[in-house]
């Protein structure tokens, strides 16, 4: 009897391994297209940034030594009639600079457009949010953790899609606190948790573009990935061509 349950045992053993065996050796149905990948963040009252584009890779590849930047690209971002020439980072493959940078300005349309030789072209566009401001707390305010923390209160951003939060110290680096809120939304508590040590924070709140939004909110893990042509907005590849305002305030944690 002992011996009957042995060689069944046995048997199932060698059909569910011989199983395994075949099922990581069959080939996926689904083939592996290398895109380009783009990132590039205008932020409002700031000069136009610099593109970063990478090809993307097989997730089981090793990553090659000389990385996966691009260099032979042609990059441009043109707003009402003026075009920017953007030329290759020497030390930095796969960055981009603008030859001639323009200040970004709030409620203006970008359009990025990047033509690499034989491989295809990436279209995007982002309207820049309007401007707004934060009205509670104010420049310099004192917070008291252990009293009723007040309400990050600001003024509507005109074509944002969402906030993002974020609180940082100015001394403790590696204390950040953030999160994506709803554009419908103009107040946020605070919360102690927030703060690390007693000391001096700053208090950010970017009105971000629908680009930036759907990319954050892919990173995340939410729905609607970041990865995927429907909600990047970046046309012929991956990544985000977005837009951002930021208004911040310092305050003392005590």
């Amino acid at each position: 009897m002992k011996n009957s349950v042995k060689v069944t045992i046995f048997l199932w053993l060698s059909v569910y391994l011989f199983g395994l065996f075949l099922g990581c050796n069959r080939k996926s149905p689904y083939q592996f297209e290398p895109q380009l990948v783009v990132f590039s963040l205008l932020i409002a009252d700031y000069p136009t940034p610099s593109v970063k584009l990478e090809r993307s890779l097989e997730i089981d590849k090793k990553l090659p030594e000389e990385g996966l930047g691009v260099v032979d690209a042609e990059v441009v971002v043109s707003i009402d009639g003026d075009t920017i020439q953007y030329a290759p980072v020497e030390d930095k493959p796969g960055f981009f600079e603008p030859l001639d940078s323009l200040m970004v300005n709030p409620l203006e349309t970008y359009y990025l457009n990047i033509i690499v030789p034989g491989e295809g072209e990436i279209y995007s566009m982002t309207v820049v949010p309007d401007t707004f401001r934060i009205i509670q707390p104010a420049e310099g305010d004192t917070l008291y953790k252990s009293s009723h923390l007040p309400f990050i209160i600001w003024r509507r951003s005109w074509n944002a899609a969402s906030y993002y939060i974020d609180i940082s110290s100015r001394t403790d680096t590696t204390h950040v606190s953030g999160t994506t809120i709803s554009a419908q939304d103009t107040i946020f508590p605070i919360f102690p948790f927030f703060f690390g040590d007693p000391g001096d924070y700053v208090i950010k709140v970017a009105a971000i573009d629908i680009n930036y939004y759907d990319y954050l909110k892919g990173e995340e893990g939410h729905p609607g990935t970041a990865g995927k042509e429907e909600t990047s907005h970046v046309y012929g590849g991956l990544g985000v061509f977005g837009s951002c305002v930021v208004e911040s305030v310092q305050v003392f944690v005590k």
